[in-house]
């Protein structure tokens, strides 16, 4: 006798469309029970084969379903390094971490936040890296934004794409001015807040 398995269609992780044999498909183990009592063990240990390779199969898909919807839930979060020239503002208390620069990811959005402290001049006109997101968080979009700094100043704020070629995941300052728009150096000791949203893919 042979075993009636239902076929029914999956896409594999390339996209490609294939037939496949569910498991939980009550006719499929009846016809096993035969293929028993009938003695034909060949045939029954073919099917077997199958059916342990299609288990395997949904078992793996299943964990990696788990793991992605485990990173959309609970997300990552994790401290960038700061650049010379750069430092966070720490006074030796564990409250002082929620302000130091760092990002939160949930799926393919990362936000990126804190407040740092220049500790030399940024003249005006130039452009300083703070930080550099971790390059396997590759910048697919990138945020540009108008931040600030005290008493009105402010600056331009950027995180490059993955691809730039001289500044790949780079989060940097440029364009620092008064409160009256005018370009100005930025001396040592400012604080600066930064805060940015960028789509990335991990890799």
């Amino acid at each position: 006798m042979s075993v009636d398995i239902r076929k029914l269609m999956q896409v594999d992780d390339k996209g490609t469309q294939r037939q496949y044999y569910p498991e939980t498909n009550i006719e499929a183990i009846n016809g096993l029970q035969d293929l028993l009592l009938n003695g034909d063990f060949p045939a029954l240990e073919e099917t077997i084969r199958q059916f342990e390779s299609n288990v395997s199969e949904t078992s793996g898909r299943l964990n990696r379903l788990k793991d992605e919807m485990t990173e959309m839930v609970e997300g990552e979060h994790g401290f960038l390094e700061l650049e010379p020239g750069f430092e966070n503002y720490n006074n030796s208390n564990q409250s002082d971490l929620s302000s130091q620069l760092q990002y939160f990811r949930i799926g393919n959005l990362v936000k990126i936040f804190g407040t740092v402290k220049n500790t030399g001049t940024i003249k005006a006109g130039s452009q300083v890296v703070i930080a550099t997101l971790p390059y396997r968080l590759s910048v697919r979009m990138v945020d540009i934004v108008r931040a600030e700094a005290r008493d009105g100043e402010t600056f331009r704020c950027r995180i490059y794409n993955f691809d730039n070629a001289n500044s790949s995941n780079q989060i940097v300052m440029s364009d620092t001015r008064d409160n009256k728009g005018e370009s100005i150096d930025f001396e040592q000791g400012k604080w600066l807040n930064v805060s940015l949203i960028a789509g990335i893919e991990v890799i």
